[in-house]
C-alpha cells in the first residue's frame, strides 16, 4: 500500500498520479508496466448521426403505442378525442424530454435546455386547449418555466468558469427552488384571486435555504473537501 508524499491519499496500485492533488506518483521498487499498443479509437464525445437517429427512432416507437392505444379507445367510446389529448400531451413532452440529447452532434446542455423547454410550453399549451377560456399556461406556467430556464443557465455558467463548484451548485439549486416557491405562489393567488398572501410557499423555502446554507457551509470547509476526497478519490 503506497501514499502520495504531498496530500497522504492513498494510492491504488500502478496509479500514475494522486487523484486528489494530481502529484507524480513514483515507485523506485515498482516498474512501469510494458506499454501496451492501443486497440480501441480515444473517447470523444460525439454521437454520429447514425447513432443518434437509431435512438430517436427507438424512443419514438416506444412511446407511440400509448398515443395510439388512447386515442382509438378515446375514440371509440365518446366518438371524439377528450382525454386522449393529455395523455398525447404528455407524452409529447416525455418524448421530446427523452430524445432531445441526441438532436445535436456534441452534448450542448444550453441547446438541450431551450429545446426542453419549447416542448414543455408546447405540451402545456395542448393541454390548455381542451379548456378554452383559461390562461394559466401563459400567466402561471410559462414565468416558471423561464425562471427554471435562466437559472439552469446561470448555474451551467457559473460552474463552467469555476465560480460554484462541488456542494455549492447543490446549494444554488436549493436557493433556486426556495426562491421559486414564493413566485408560483403568487402567481397562483393573483391567477386565482386577484390578491398575494404568501403561506404555504414559506413551508418548503425555510427548509431549503436550511440546507443550502449547511452545504455552503461545507462546501467552504477545505479539511472536510479533503476528507472526501481522500474516501471517495475525487
Amino acid at each position: 500500500m503506497s501514499y502520495c508524499v504531498n496530500c497522504g491519499v492513498e494510492l491504488e496500485s500502478r496509479q500514475k498520479n494522486c487523484p486528489l492533488c494530481g502529484t507524480e506518483v513514483i515507485n523506485p521498487a515498482q516498474p512501469d508496466p510494458p506499454q501496451e499498443e492501443r486497440t480501441f479509437a480515444p473517447h470523444i464525445d460525439v454521437l454520429e448521426k447514425k447513432d443518434r437517429l437509431f435512438w430517436i427512432k427507438f424512443i419514438s416507437i416506444l412511446l407511440a403505442a400509448p398515443i395510439v392505444t388512447c386515442v382509438i379507445f378515446n375514440w371509440v367510446m365518446d366518438g371524439q378525442l377528450t382525454w386522449a389529448v393529455y395523455v398525447i400531451a404528455g407524452v409529447f413532452i416525455l418524448w421530446a424530454l427523452s430524445t432531445s440529447p441526441f438532436y445535436f452532434r456534441r452534448f450542448d446542455m444550453k441547446k438541450i435546455l431551450a429545446v426542453d423547454m419549447a416542448a414543455i410550453l408546447i405540451g402545456l399549451f395542448l393541454i390548455e386547449y381542451q379548456a378554452p377560456g383559461n390562461t394559466w399556461v401563459l400567466f402561471v406556467a410559462l414565468p416558471i418555466i423561464l425562471y427554471a430556464f435562466i437559472t439552469w443557465l446561470l448555474i451551467i455558467y457559473f460552474a463552467k468558469i469555476r465560480v460554484i463548484t462541488g456542494l455549492g451548485i447543490s446549494a444554488v439549486l436549493l436557493i433556486s427552488v426556495a426562491l421559486m416557491m414564493p413566485m408560483l405562489e403568487a402567481l397562483l393567488d393573483m391567477y386565482f384571486n386577484n390578491t398575494v398572501s404568501l403561506f404555504w410557499s414559506w413551508l418548503i423555502t425555510a427548509p431549503c435555504l436550511t440546507a443550502a446554507a449547511l452545504l455552503i457551509l461545507l462546501n467552504k470547509n477545505k479539511r472536510f473537501h479533503e476528507e472526501i476526497s481522500k474516501r471517495l478519490h475525487f
